[in-house]
């Protein structure tokens, strides 16, 4: 009985062993691989976007100002989703068009330069889309 434990042991660990080896050259093959595909996407895209911001949220620099403006967008979007939904009026009315970052920054960078507090942001997003897309009398 213990030797053909040992036996059961032995084939156990020859197979950990020859798995082990091969979850390692799947590895190494992805990161040579993965890396070197996405850096030659990174170069073919003629579309991109990048934001050239004029201001800047509370010194956060480019990256936290994206993300707010990000989740700002999302707000916006999912708030207009509902009321169009329920035939509310908003203070905007673009059809339930999605409200993407770089219309924001459009918005902004025509309003704002400098450092800016979010307050100054969502005041001048509040206003340039009440004049970009109007509803009607009543909100202006």
């Amino acid at each position: 009985m213990m030797i053909m434990l040992m036996d059961v042991y032995r084939v156990f660990l020859l197979r950990s062993v020859c798995g082990i080896k091969l979850l390692f050259v799947y590895c190494v093959f992805l990161l040579l691989c993965v890396p070197a595909q996405a850096e030659s996407e990174k170069t073919t895209c003629l579309d991109c976007w990048s934001p050239n911001l004029l201001f800047d949220i509370e010194d956060g620099g480019i990256e936290q100002t994206m993300v707010f403006i990000s989740g700002y967008g999302y707000g916006l979007n999912s708030s207009n989703k509902v009321l169009i939904a329920e035939g509310r009026e908003n203070y905007f009315c673009n059809g339930g068009k999605v409200i993407d970052s770089q219309e924001l920054v459009e918005i902004l960078n025509e309003n704002l330069n400098g450092q800016v507090t979010a307050e100054q942001v969502s005041s001048v997003i509040t206003f340039g889309l009440m004049k970009k897309y109007p509803c009607n009398e009543k909100f202006l």
